[in-house]
C-alpha cells in the first residue's frame, strides 16, 4: 500500500449525470464518476474504509487483479450503503497475497454535488496510488 503524503490524503472527483448513447440507452460514465486504486496486499485481512464530505451516494468495491466489472466472481468484497449525503462506507476480508483493484463509484442514478470530496483509508492509512 502507499501511505498518505499532504498531496493525496483527500480526494476530489467530479462526477457526471448517466450519459446517453445513440440509441437511446443510457450508460455510466465510469472514468468521471469513479476512480481506482491498486492495492498490493500481503495477505490476510484488508479493511478499507471510505469517508466522503459532499451530497452523493458512493459505493466501494475491491476486485481482483484480472478483473471484469460484469463478472460477479472477480468481486472480492462491496459496501453499497445507500446515503443521501455525506457518509461512509467499509469492507473487511481475508484474502490471499496479491494485487487487488479497489473502486470507489458515485451512484449517479441518485442526487449527487458537482464536486464530492473523499478520502479512503486502509489501516488507518490513506490510499493514494489512483490509477
Amino acid at each position: 500500500l502507499v501511505v498518505a503524503s499532504s498531496s493525496c490524503s483527500i480526494r476530489t472527483m467530479a462526477p457526471v449525470i448517466d450519459r446517453t448513447s445513440s440509441d437511446g440507452s443510457s450508460y455510466h460514465d465510469y472514468f468521471a464518476s469513479s476512480d481506482f486504486f491498486k492495492v498490493d496486499h500481503p495477505g490476510g485481512v484488508l479493511s478499507i474504509t471510505l469517508a466522503w464530505y459532499a451530497n452523493a451516494d458512493l459505493d466501494l468495491y475491491v476486485f481482483k487483479e484480472v478483473h471484469s466489472l460484469t463478472e460477479p466472481q472477480d468481486l472480492v468484497a462491496k459496501s453499497e450503503t445507500a446515503n443521501a449525503t455525506a457518509g461512509t462506507e467499509a469492507v473487511s476480508v481475508s484474502l490471499a497475497a496479491g494485487t487487488y483493484l479497489v473502486f470507489v463509484n458515485v451512484d449517479t442514478s441518485s442526487s449527487f454535488s458537482s464536486s464530492v470530496t473523499y478520502d479512503l483509508k486502509s489501516g488507518g492509512q490513506f490510499l493514494c496510488n489512483s490509477l
